[in-house]
């Protein structure tokens, strides 16, 4: 019998249909018994040697569980990033690694949308106001039309925000490290260098990958570059912004709002910087998380984890290069 661990909290109920399918397909299924988290190292080592499979959510899987891994032969991340995983070492192991590239796409990219027109509109904090009985009319917000909307990266949940913000009558510009000429042509988009991205952005919306070379990406020197009350949004990762730079150009002005749903460290917690300052929107990390997104990508991956364990090729192998 094929055996998985699945390491995302509530598996079970969130994705109905992907738990029958493992099911019916003969796994025997070890549940993360989290509520709120991802079983620790710790929590799962006494499992490592036993299964065939699992599917993860942010936790670290390195060669301090392969070497112990005797059976694993797929680690199916939940959702797309895949940089708490080491995938060359995984590689070494015998172990491939799939994902579910673009099935949280429209999630994420209405997601961002929503966190720019909360920052432009001021929508949180306003209702936070209210709920403290102080009905507060001497603040005015501001409209997307007719303001230039930067999309740092250009990738598929990008190119969908970028249709989004156009239908309220936004410039949207975009910088990637492979630019898309076409795509961009089709949806209306300008494709501009980092800086003249920086420059000319009223809303800067991050969806870029969180690689080594993009840590920080967003940092002192970037930031000086940004227009005076900007609008920053990030529901890409936390390592991409240094923390301290954003909270110093809220403090100051600087960036005028940020609306992130992402952190350096998380859980983010009450006494973080970021979390006190009082010009943020924050929410924890669910951009992606819709019943739609959920039920395709649960569906894509336990297909996946078929596939490698009746020795067929993935469709999603993201360690085939390594």
């Amino acid at each position: 019998m094929k055996r998985i661990l699945i390491n995302i909290p509530n598996f079970q109920v969130l994705n109905p249909d992907a738990y029958k399918y493992l099911q019916d397909h003969g796994y025997d299924i070890i549940l993360n018994p989290m509520k709120e988290s991802v079983a620790t190292y710790e929590e799962i080592f006494p499992y490592i040697d036993t299964i065939d499979a699992v599917i993860v959510g942010n936790d670290i899987w390195d060669d301090r569980l392969f070497t112990h891994a005797k059976k694993l032969k797929v680690i199916a991340k939940f959702g797309v990033g895949v940089d708490a995983i080491d995938l060359a070492e995984a590689k070494k192991f015998g172990i491939k690694v799939v994902n579910a590239p673009g099935k949280n796409a429209d999630a994420v990219a209405e997601f961002a949308v929503g966190l720019a027109l909360d920052a432009i509109k001021n929508i949180s904090h306003q209702q936070a106001l209210l709920k403290n009985n102080h009905w507060s009319v001497d603040w005015l917000g501001q409209e997307i039309k007719g303001r230039t909307v930067g999309l740092y990266g250009f990738g598929n949940i990008a190119s969908k925000a970028a249709v989004i913000f156009k239908s309220f009558g936004a410039t949207v510009i975009a910088c990637d490290a492979i630019p898309n000429y076409e795509l961009a042509k089709k949806i209306g988009v300008e494709l501009v260098s980092a800086d003249e991205l920086l420059t000319r952005s009223d809303i800067l919306s991050i969806h870029v990958p969180n690689t080594k070379e993009n840590y920080h990406l967003i940092n002192r020197d970037s930031i000086a570059k940004m227009k005076d009350g900007v609008y920053f949004i990030n529901t890409a990762r936390g390592g991409l912004v240094d923390t301290d730079a954003l909270c110093d150009a809220l403090d100051s002005g600087k960036i005028r709002w940020a609306a992130l749903d992402v952190y350096e460290k998380e859980p983010a917690e009450p006494c973080d910087r970021i979390v006190k300052n009082e010009h943020v929107t924050l929410t924890p990390h669910i951009a992606g998380q819709t019943h739609e997104s959920w039920h395709a990508i649960s569906m894509s991956i336990v297909n996946d984890i078929e596939r490698v364990l009746n020795n067929e090729e993935p469709h999603a192998w993201v360690n085939r290069n390594c």
